[in-house]
């Protein structure tokens, strides 16, 4: 018995400092990532969301230092560094859009991180809270059958055109079926795209953005032909 005791011992001794470690790694991947971000937000123009977005970023730091799950740090390191991407390379116009659009994002996460601290939950994720999710395509009006592919990413005021050409996507359908089984990240705004692909046609949602949370589980989204084939 004693002996099995220190073989225990021995394991753990181990194994819990890389755990400890791998935490730590992730807490200075997100809190750089976060860095960089506030750092491009300083060089925005749109001063008063910008000023607003600011102050929640604070928040997502302060949040930060406290957490010791990899994989919520690991989404967070990601979530701003797409962000910050989305505000490289634009005109102030589309940067103006770019921070009102993660500007809604973000709070509705750090509402749902208040709601989950006021109610005393015992374990839950802001960034990487994932939720199973029914996706019926009506494509054109109809709801038709076929080889197509539902994707999806965060929605950052970017154009479609854009999103599919530089695959920047946050998740595709891994089988072709209608309605499609998905999991996203909750809560957020999404934007959503069909590909079929036998002939690679693309078609664009109705509307740019969807606001998903844990309180739906099924959405219909109308998609229409982005561009037609030559």
């Amino acid at each position: 018995m004693l002996r099995l005791l220190l073989l225990q011992l021995i394991f753990l001794s181990f194994h819990m400092p890389s755990l400890a470690q791998g935490s730590v790694d992730s807490r200075e991947a997100a809190l750089a990532s976060l860095r960089n971000f506030r750092h491009e937000l300083k060089q925005q123009n749109a001063k008063m969301q910008s000023d607003t977005l600011m102050g929640k970023v604070v928040k997502v730091i302060n949040f930060v230092k406290t957490v010791d799950n990899v994989e919520e740090l690991n989404a967070i390191q990601s979530y701003f560094a797409n962000a910050s991407e989305a505000l490289v390379g634009v005109d102030s116009l589309q940067q103006t859009r770019v921070v009102s659009a993660i500007n809604l994002d973000l709070g509705l996460k750090l509402d749902y991180y208040a709601k989950a601290v006021q109610l005393n939950f015992e374990s839950f994720e802001t960034f990487k809270n994932d939720a199973d999710f029914k996706v019926q395509a009506i494509v054109n009006g109809k709801k038709q059958a076929g080889n197509f592919r539902l994707y999806w990413a965060n929605y950052r005021a970017g154009a479609l055109e854009t999103l599919i050409r530089t695959n920047s996507y946050s998740g595709h359908s891994n089988a072709f079926e209608n309605p499609f089984s998905i999991t996203l990240s909750v809560p957020g705004y999404f934007t959503f795209w069909l590909i079929d692909t036998d002939n690679s046609q693309v078609y664009r949602p109705d509307q740019d953005y969807y606001i998903m949370d844990e309180e739906k589980d099924h959405l219909d989204i109308n998609f229409l032909t982005f561009k037609k084939n030559k």
